[in-house]
């Protein structure tokens, strides 16, 4: 017996690819753009999953698609794209993880119910390009994030060291 598993027409177009027939359903037909399917599970999420990047940006576009929505498993659009089919060109998969991470300032520490953040998920999937893009991309963000607490850190030393002179001055 096969299942949908809840997906509707929308769900096959996105991950298929099929923009025009997306932009159809949405536009023509009212068909809701963040459809959830079994899991809840988008459209977004599908396109996101074939590295379809015309349609990742279009539902991107509009303003009643979630990009960042995390489905019952708790993964999110940079765990689907992770998971991209072995034979996915890497430099458009590579194209569109940048682009998620800024459309949807995407944390790719987050981890879903197993555990695993979209760096598993892409190791699993045999797809050392990404892995050795996200491994970068942690690599900047510990950066920053290093450089926040020290500007913090300076910035707390430099009010001690002002309400130390204001109080000699007094």
């Amino acid at each position: 017996k096969q299942t949908t598993n809840g997906r509707t027409p929308l769900h096959y177009a996105a991950r298929n690819g099929r923009t025009d027939v997306c932009r159809l359903l949405i536009e023509d037909y009212g068909v809701e753009a963040d459809a959830l399917a079994d899991a809840d599970v988008t459209p977004f999420q599908l396109a996101c999953w074939q590295v379809q990047e015309s349609v990742m940006q279009y539902l991107a576009s509009r303003h009643d698609v979630d990009c960042g929505r995390v489905n019952d498993f708790g993964c999110s659009a940079l765990h689907w794209i992770a998971l991209a089919p072995r034979t996915v060109e890497e430099n458009a998969h590579l194209r569109c993880c940048a682009w998620l991470e800024e459309v949807i300032d995407g944390d790719w520490s987050l981890t879903n119910s197993q555990g695993h953040e979209p760096l598993h998920k892409a190791a699993f999937s045999g797809h050392l390009h990404m892995v050795e893009w996200l491994v970068e991309v942690k690599k900047r963000r510990e950066a920053v994030e290093r450089r926040r607490v020290a500007i913090s850190e300076a910035m707390k030393e430099l009010k001690r060291v002002y309400a130390r002179h204001e109080h000699e001055h007094e």
